[in-house]
């Protein structure tokens, strides 16, 4: 071996590495292989966290459930009606353009909504089975002259109360947290698109009623954000009757965002009554 050695410099290495030993400076497979799949778990991981934040984002939601597409036609007809009440203004003789500005007030001034201590003593506390959701939505709009379809709306509730009464669903709480935050996106995408139809029937109805057509998009309004919050609170309730300590904490996170989220639908639903308000005040000119 000597002799051979004396001959092949690199023979001692290559003795080492036939009897098992490994070249300090180079990296070890196994080590290399473990590293290798250290970044592959962490790459699926950050990959698995971004499919779930997207399942439960609440503006992809929104728009995957074309509550988007109902709320760019409604702010397009909203601007077409505005620009049309304008030109009206504009090209009336002076004592009638101020005839023209004060009932624009004055039917702005009927779609103000109403204060909350006002909306408690309609509304009652209690979430309302979806037979008594419909009469209220159907009472709320029954002088507004058009006919609304609840029924895609009144359904979705219904699914979510049947939901949460099969035991047989995964109710862990971060599957009823991605059940919440849907279940709202597609609660408001419903109703914006109520108010974008409740707009294209009303620039078409015959015989207007500003009184009527202005106290129903407000009293629907009214039944619709507190739709919203209904949803929230079926999953909220159970949720925090679930909770146990070692979920408290998460529980107590979903719980806020939950809410939160129902606050951002009843913006939604306030911002699309908004829109319709040049509807109903083209109608009174």
């Amino acid at each position: 071996m000597e002799v051979l050695q004396d001959g092949d410099p690199g023979l001692e290495r290559k003795k080492r590495a036939m009897m098992g030993f490994f070249d300090p400076d180079k990296p070890i497979l196994s080590q290399v292989l473990r590293e290798a799949k250290s970044k592959a778990d962490e790459e699926d991981r950050i990959k698995e966290e971004k499919r779930e934040a997207k399942e439960v984002h609440y503006e992809n939601l929104f728009d995957d459930f074309e509550g988007l597409v109902h709320l760019e036609a409604l702010e397009m007809l909203s601007k077409q009606v505005s620009m049309r009440i304008e030109e009206r203004v504009q090209s009336a003789s002076p004592k009638h353009r101020q005839d023209i500005k004060e009932t624009l007030q004055q039917v702005a001034e009927l779609c103000e909504m109403p204060d909350e201590e006002d909306e408690e003593e309609t509304m009652d506390s209690d979430q309302p089975k979806p037979e008594a959701f419909l009469e209220r939505l159907q009472r709320a709009t029954k002088d507004l002259g058009v006919k609304l379809q609840f029924q895609p709306l009144v359904k979705q509730y219904t699914e979510i109360l049947e939901y949460m009464d099969d035991d047989s669903n995964d109710f862990t709480d971060k599957t009823m947290y991605k059940k919440a935050i849907g279940s709202l996106a597609q609660a408001t995408a419903l109703s914006v698109e109520i108010y974008h139809k409740a707009a294209e029937m009303l620039l078409v109805k015959p015989r207007r009623s500003t009184a009527d057509e202005a106290d129903g998009l407000t009293q629907l309004t009214v039944v619709l954000t507190k739709h919203t919050s209904d949803v929230a609170t079926v999953f909220t309730q159970e949720m925090d009757k679930r909770a146990t300590y070692e979920n408290a904490i998460e529980c107590k996170n979903y719980i806020t965002n939950i809410f939160l989220e129902a606050g951002n639908s009843a913006t939604y639903i306030q911002n699309a009554f908004q829109l319709t308000q040049p509807i109903v005040q083209i109608g009174a000119i």
